[in-house]
């Protein structure tokens, strides 16, 4: 039935189809009515967010950024990351950690699962990753995952440079018996590594390969020293 017919008189009196098309006008009008209210919302949070963040409880900004975690907004994800990356005295470091854990976890997901990162993201994201192994293991191993799915400029590179020799000397002081936290923070590694190709990785992923005592770390370097033999293999020769 064509909208021409339903609305007809036959169908519907003048003070009915009067009424059908107003309720008609308001379902089409309550998406964008309901966007508006979540921006609105977005930015109460992040304004109550910063008041937490210095003044606490640490409960109630927890609370906060679950609800920023669930709705998977790119740019207010981007303005929570940014306001915990600011110092901050109402939280201790372990719940400021475990918060901005809490949002990368979901930047990640967000990040796979969209083709393309907002600048926003993007500028939020990139004083964590430019210093990735200044931060604590369970976080590196996130900023690595989330890194390599946007990130191959030069400051990536460099990052990933000093998280490798940070690596480097972490297993050589324990002779290779690193514990699990590390082993997935270095397997996170490599696969960063790998998913870029560029053979300055090589000698530090065939030191993991050959000094690490741990067995998914071994196949993880093994398989990015192959990936980077290969790219090696495949660079134009001399003339």
């Amino acid at each position: 039935m064509n909208e021409r017919l339903l609305f007809s008189s036959y169908y519907l009196p003048d003070t009915r189809r009067s009424i059908a098309v107003l309720m008609l006008s308001v379902i089409i009008a309550l998406p964008a009515v309901h966007a508006q209210d979540s921006r609105e919302s977005g930015r109460d949070e992040l304004f109550l967010l910063e008041l937490y963040a210095m003044h606490g409880p640490y409960s109630e900004a927890y609370r906060i950024v679950w609800n920023m975690v669930s709705r998977s907004d790119q740019e207010e994800l981007s303005a929570a990351l940014t306001t915990l990356r600011r110092p901050v005295r109402g939280l201790s470091s372990h719940e400021r950690l475990s918060l901005l854990r809490l949002l990368l976890e979901r930047v990640h997901a967000v990040v796979t699962d969209h083709e393309r990162v907002v600048p926003e993201l993007e500028d939020a994201l990139a004083p964590f990753l430019d210093a990735v192994s200044t931060y604590p293991s369970g976080l590196r191993a996130t900023l690595l995952y989330i890194g390599m799915l946007f990130r191959s400029d030069e400051a990536w590179r460099l990052s990933l440079q000093r998280e490798g020799h940070r690596l480097e000397t972490l297993v050589r002081s324990t002779s290779g018996q690193i514990g699990s936290d590390e082993a997935s923070g270095a397997v996170a590694w490599l696969r960063a590594v790998e998913a870029l190709g560029d053979p300055v990785f090589l000698r530090i992923t065939t030191y993991l390969e050959l000094q690490t005592r741990h067995r998914r770390v071994v196949q993880a370097a093994r398989d990015a020293r192959v990936r980077l033999e290969r790219s090696i293999d495949s660079l134009p020769g001399p003339d």
